[in-house]
């Protein structure tokens, strides 16, 4: 973050929001924000949250040209876009979401994570 601040690149992360803030307001300042650096973890699917920020964010990629930079850390691209991959299994079993918001999500995680990205070994 700090590299990032010292080139006058303004840097927030979802952390930053007070815990008592909507969901809402996060997706009012990806749309706001010309890119976006999804790192998809193990336990990132756990979360509707993250799921309705990574679909946000593909949408502004569609819309208006948003850009995306997916970093895959103790994940594989499989585990992210395929049926049969770790997050498929955790958006049908733990999230057990409705038909529209199974197939938003699935459609998102595909188009974010199919940007040329990088898996966290290659990040110095």
């Amino acid at each position: 973050m700090a590299a990032l601040s010292d080139k006058k690149i303004n840097v927030f992360y979802d952390t930053m929001l007070p815990k008592t803030e909507s969901i809402d307001e996060l997706l009012c300042v990806l749309r706001r924000s010309p890119l976006s650096v999804v790192i998809f973890s193990e336990r990132f699917a756990d979360s509707s949250w993250c799921l309705d920020e990574v679909a946000t964010i593909a949408q502004s990629m569609e819309k208006f040209g948003h850009r995306a930079l997916p970093i895959f850390y103790k994940v594989c691209w499989p585990d992210v876009v395929e049926d049969s991959g770790r997050y498929s299994a955790l958006i049908d079993g733990e999230l057990k979401a409705s038909s529209e918001d199974n197939k938003r999500w699935r459609d998102a995680l595909k188009a974010v994570a199919n940007r040329a990205g990088r898996t966290s070994s290659e990040i110095p």
